[in-house]
Order: C-alpha cells, then sequence, then structure tokens
C-alpha cells in the first residue's frame, strides 16, 4: 500500500513539474517574441533617424556576437566553437543576414503589424519547400491550409491597389531568406550543437560586414540614440536565447503556437512609437494567415503523435 501510494506522489509530481515546466516555456516564448518585436522597432527607428543600413546591421551582429561569446565562452561551451558543416553554417549566416537586410528595407515605409504578418506566411513556405529540400512531404490538408495562407498574404499586401507599396517585396525577400535559413537549420541540427549555430550565424555576418562599416559609419549624436543603436544586438541575443530555452522546456507543438503573438507586440510598439493603427485588411489577412500556419502545426504534432504511438515492427 505504501508502495502505490508512494508511485502515485511521485507521479503526481512529475505531471506537475510537466505542467509548470510547459508554463514556464510559454512565458519564455512570448519574452522572447516581445525581444524580437524590440529589435524590430528599434531598427525602423534607427532608420528613420538616417542611420545607414550597414551600420545597423553592423551593431545588431556585433552585439550579439558579443553577447553569444560571452555566454558560450570556450572554458564554459567548448564545442559551441567547433562544427562541421561549415559550408551549411556560411549559407546559414547569409541566409540570415540578408533576410534581415530585407526587413529593415521593408521597414523604412511600412507598419511594423504589416511586415511580421507577411513574414507568418513562412510556416506555409517551409511545408512546400520541406518535401524537395528534405524529403518531407506533405499530404491534401497541409496543401489546402497552404493555399489559405497564401490568399491571407496576398489580402495583406494587396497588389492591385493604387497605392501599392513597393516595399512589400522586401518582405517576401526576407520570408524567401528566411525560408533557407530554417531548412539549413534543420539539416544541421542532425550534426550541430545549437551553441555553434548560434555563435557561427552572428559571428560570420559581423565579419561580412567589417570591411563595409567604415565608408558608412555615422556617429550617433545622442544617448538616446546610442541606447537604441545598442536594442537590436542585446534584444536579438535575449531574444533568442529565450527561444532555445523555451524549446528545451516543452515540445514544440505546445508553444510553436504562442509565436502569434509577435503580432500582437508589433502592432503594440507600432501604435506608441510610431502611432501605426493596422488597418483591416492587415487584420484579416493576418487571421487567416495565422489560422492556416496554427493548422499545420496541428496536422505536424498529430503526425509526429502517430508515428511515436505506432508499435515497432518485430525484427524477423
Amino acid at each position: 500500500m505504501t508502495t502505490l501510494s508512494t508511485s502515485a506522489n511521485n507521479e503526481t509530481r512529475q505531471v506537475e513539474r510537466l505542467s509548470a515546466n510547459r508554463l514556464i516555456a510559454i512565458f519564455m516564448m512570448c519574452s522572447a517574441l516581445a525581444c524580437l518585436s524590440c529589435l524590430d522597432c528599434a531598427a525602423k527607428w534607427l532608420g528613420q533617424q538616417s542611420f545607414p543600413l550597414i551600420e545597423i546591421l553592423f551593431v545588431r551582429y556585433a552585439v550579439a556576437f558579443g553577447l553569444t561569446a560571452l555566454w558560450l565562452n570556450p572554458w564554459r561551451v567548448p564545442g559551441a566553437w567547433h562544427t562541421p558543416k561549415l559550408w551549411l553554417q556560411t549559407l546559414r549566416a547569409v541566409s540570415l543576414l540578408g533576410s534581415t537586410v530585407c526587413m529593415v528595407m521593408a521597414f523604412r515605409t511600412m507598419q511594423l503589424a504589416d511586415t511580421i504578418a507577411i513574414n507568418f506566411s513562412l510556416p506555409l513556405f517551409i511545408a512546400l519547400l520541406a518535401g524537395p529540400i528534405l524529403g518531407e512531404h506533405i499530404g491534401l490538408k497541409q496543401w489546402l491550409a497552404i493555399i489559405a495562407g497564401f490568399g491571407g498574404v496576398l489580402v495583406i499586401a494587396q497588389p492591385g491597389r493604387a497605392h501599392f507599396d513597393p516595399a512589400v517585396f522586401f518582405c517576401f525577400s526576407a520570408v524567401g531568406c528566411n525560408v533557407f535559413y530554417q531548412l539549413a537549420t534543420r539539416r544541421l541540427s542532425r550534426q550541430a550543437s545549437t551553441a555553434s549555430m548560434m555563435l557561427i550565424s552572428t559571428g560570420l555576418a559581423t565579419a561580412m560586414l567589417v570591411p563595409l562599416v567604415p565608408s558608412v559609419w555615422i556617429m550617433p549624436q545622442s544617448p538616446a540614440e546610442w541606447i537604441v543603436m545598442l536594442v537590436p544586438g542585446t534584444f536579438g541575443a535575449l531574444g533568442h536565447f529565450l527561444l532555445v530555452s523555451a524549446y528545451s522546456k516543452a515540445p514544440a507543438p505546445v508553444i510553436a503556437p504562442f509565436s502569434y503573438t509577435q503580432i500582437a507586440w508589433s502592432s503594440l510598439l507600432g501604435l506608441i512609437v510610431f502611432g501605426d493603427v493596422p488597418g483591416f485588411y492587415t487584420i484579416i489577412g493576418a487571421g487567416i494567415v495565422i489560422l492556416s500556419g496554427l493548422y499545420l502545426i496541428y496536422l505536424e504534432a498529430r503526425n509526429a503523435r502517430s508515428v511515436t504511438d505506432t508499435p515497432p515492427v518485430p525484427a524477423e
């Protein structure tokens, strides 16, 4: 009787611990997206102050690399400084840099909410390209979700309207770069550690920008400009640290749906800092894209669960 009671108590404590970890992971996920929204907001503000694109990007990646290297120093995490597949790491870093360049360009004329809403089409593109690139083929339901999601993107972009913003093309270019970044991450995750990927992506981006900085550098003239200049790199590093921590505490299907809270953070910051109010078509289109993405997450979680629950085939 005592043994059964002890076992029941242990199971109860384990369930409570898992539940607490999931709540912490969800909080970390939402906090990470708040940090990344602050990064976007600061980059947009700096662009409006006429700071050169190269300067904004260099400080963003240099600060992020410095903080990441401090956290993952060779004495604490020696394995983070060694990586296989350097060519794939380089492709990943170039894709991340390209995505950042396009997003900052889009921020110059578009609202934060619009750019983030279009960026939410990323899971749709990944699902579309995962088959030919990674061999992860999709079914009819996934295709229907992708088509519906692209319809939502068109509602946001409104390509046929009289005052069509060409910066939309920068948004789609950012998504395209981000697709290759995510697919490279999936491929590397089988061989390289998360720590090495974080270090190399920021380190290579910084190294690529260094030769371009001296010719365009404009010295910030006020403490406020210096503070905002440091925000993208600081909040970028903190945001990615929180993301990694969140995924280490709970399964992806539990926390992935909360990635869509970023549009709430971006809308709030856009309203407070720039006075931007999301338009009707942005709200409708973002809703369609979010529902399509959530449905893809649900299908992926269900497929993963069915594979896990399938009994192993006995060896002959």
